[in-house]
């Protein structure tokens, strides 16, 4: 699914839901993600986002950008990273398969865990998916009232 952003419009539920599952697993505010603080936790979140904005949605560097309110060479540096990083640092590798998992991008095998905790994965999936539903009902139920159905 390629999905394009332009600077002046609004940024697609599906980029809005990485966002939102980024903090939520994370346990930041949207602010600190968009934001320009430079905490270890912060930038790895954004990183995160920036490369699943590349891999599972084929945004350029440009529109992950502007999804992450950052210039388009912060998302080069990010990719560029992110395979080092990966495979050096337990932390980030924990959370990147957490979100990863979360969004469907990888199926949940008990046998490739590397430290992730298998029950870790199953929780962070369900809250996406009921986050989702939670979203999904609520647009239903603007429309029904729209249409007074």
């Amino acid at each position: 699914m390629i999905l394009k952003i332009h600077k002046y419009t609004a940024i697609s539920p599906e980029i809005q839901g990485v966002l939102n599952l980024c903090c939520s697993l994370l346990k930041i505010t949207k602010a600190d993600l968009l934001g320009s603080n430079r905490k270890r936790l912060l930038v790895n979140a954004r990183r995160i986002c920036g490369v699943i904005f590349r891999r599972k949605y084929l945004l350029t560097t440009s529109e992950s950008g502007v999804a992450l309110k950052k210039d388009h060479s912060s998302i080069v540096y990010y990719l560029k990273d992110h395979d080092s990083l990966f495979e050096v640092d337990p932390e980030y590798r924990h959370f990147y398969k957490l979100v990863e998992h979360a969004l469907g991008l990888k199926d949940v095998n008990e046998k490739d865990q590397d430290h992730v905790d298998y029950l870790e994965l199953l929780l962070a999936k369900l809250e996406h998916l009921e986050k989702t539903n939670k979203d999904l009902e609520k647009k239903l139920q603007d429309v029904n009232e729209i249409t007074n159905f």
